[in-house]
């Protein structure tokens, strides 16, 4: 016996879980690929990719639902267990916790847009072209897709793609908001799976506070730095050297104070200290003077280093 192929795979490269669809011709959607569907968003929620790609083979995404998935339903008990299992499956691959990128380089319709919906970003080739399509044989969209789309887009445009049937193209959903971004077919999958490696990010949990991890560490090391610097412990100039050749970082407090904008900086520290009343929060007064002489950093073209021409 000749076992059927199996139509969703994931491969790895380094943190990226790459997602395949491929089920020839249309890439349909049957009970094969709902379950390969589901097994797939197990593996991804048991394995924690720092990102992960849908993509598709083929000439189009997908053409839709194969219609005899109807038929083998029997009662509405099973039509409800049907739509109910659609749902739970693009609430869990909108809840993964890294960034997922569906890439579409073709036609996508019915469950394949509200798998990109569900997903954190679209990317299309300016080829590809979408549709909600399933008032045309009087059902409405089943994962949730409608909901998504008025975040994106709006509630008017939702009802628009949902009510019409119709296909829009990539640039008009970019325009939308529903699409991320449109790239040239040419290498489109290259660049997609280049784009979502880029997104890659490993996710850690952290009570929700003022400041989460890094901006309560980060913040009282800048103002420390300031501080330092008030009190004529060193230049603005060596304190940046020692920190990125003692502690490896790859610029000073003072070049990253400046990056940030000491506006931001200024209003990030008294929102911790507001939080908390830790005097490591307490702006120094360098900080707050330099502020209001609008020295912001490099947005003003000057902050603790000079960014003017010339200069």
């Amino acid at each position: 016996m000749i076992n059927a192929p199996v139509p969703v795979t994931v491969t790895r490269n380094g943190g990226l879980a790459v997602v395949t669809v491929d089920s020839p011709p249309l890439n349909l959607f049957d009970m094969a690929m709902r379950d390969a569907l589901v097994a797939t968003v197990e593996e991804l929620e048991r394995t924690s990719p720092r990102a992960v790609l849908f993509r598709f083979e083929g000439k189009v995404v997908t053409g839709g639902v194969d219609v005899h998935v109807f038929d083998a339903i029997s009662d509405a008990g099973e039509a409800t267990a049907l739509f109910a299992g659609l749902v739970a499956t693009a609430q869990r691959v909108a809840a993964l916790r890294c960034p997922t990128v569906f890439a579409a380089h073709g036609l996508c319709l019915t469950w394949g847009f509200e798998l990109a919906l569900a997903c954190d970003l679209i990317l299309a080739s300016e080829r590809a072209s979408f549709g909600l399509i399933e008032a045309t044989v009087g059902l409405t969209p089943a994962m949730g897709g409608t909901q998504r789309l008025a975040e994106r887009a709006g509630s008017g445009r939702a009802r628009e793609l949902v009510m019409s049937a119709d296909r829009y193209d990539a640039t008009t959903l970019h325009q939308w908001g529903v699409v991320n971004r449109v790239l040239p077919a040419d290498g489109f999958d290259a660049a997609a799976r280049q784009f979502a490696e880029a997104c890659g990010k490993t996710p850690v949990e952290v009570k929700d506070q003022a400041g989460f991890i890094v901006n309560a560490l980060l913040f009282p090391y800048l103002n420390n730095a300031v501080r330092l610097y008030e009190q004529g412990v060193a230049s603005v100039e060596d304190i940046d050297t020692a920190m990125k050749g003692g502690c490896g970082f790859p610029m000073g407090p003072f070049a990253l104070l400046d990056l940030v904008g000491l506006d931001t900086s200024l209003a990030i520290l008294d929102a911790l200290y507001d939080e908390f009343r830790d005097p490591n929060y307490a702006a120094v007064p360098l900080l707050r003077r330099m502020v209001t002489a609008e020295l912001l950093g490099r947005k003003s073209g000057q902050g603790f280093l000079d960014y003017r021409k010339g200069r």
